[in-house]
């Protein structure tokens, strides 16, 4: 089973590397906000949450299993708005919309593992503001189907 999941989150990752080109994979995907981004504010990390599991009567399994992909980007506020935060959160949501739409349609690239993809959520933006980070998630419901033989 951890083969599949992983074979789902690294078709996740380069899908994100291929649509977002100008972001760079995460150290910390689990807590983003460890990660340096003095080199680079713009990066992503897909992490996996909680799954459930059925076995049918044709020796398969069906797994319904959580799938996290977070984004983080740099702002500069000025000291009378937060133009430049809206900006970035508006981008973020944006940038999420792309890798959704070419996880939707490419099946994560794994169309003989992948059943379907939905999309669970976007969670409230994150703001560090020491930092001037923003992070935002997303949870994907990713339905595979693997045979017990």
């Amino acid at each position: 089973m951890s083969n599949c999941v992983e074979q789902i989150v690294n078709s996740l990752g380069t899908i994100i590397g291929a649509t977002l080109t100008d972001y760079s994979e995460s150290c910390h995907a689990y807590d983003p906000l460890k990660n340096d981004f003095h080199n680079n504010d713009k990066q992503y990390g897909v992490t996996v949450g909680s799954n459930s599991a059925s076995i049918s009567i044709t020796k398969a399994y069906t797994i319904d299993q959580s799938i996290n992909v977070v984004l983080t980007h740099g702002y500069d506020n000025g000291s009378e708005d937060d133009k430049d935060l809206r900006d970035k959160v508006l981008l973020l949501h944006n940038n999420m919309d792309d890798i959704l739409k070419a996880s939707f349609q490419q099946k994560l690239g794994l169309p003989n593992l992948v059943l379907n993809v939905i999309l669970t959520g976007y969670e409230e933006p994150e703001i560090d503001e020491e930092n001037k980070i923003v992070v935002l998630r997303m949870e994907l419901q990713v339905t595979y189907r693997k045979l017990l033989l």
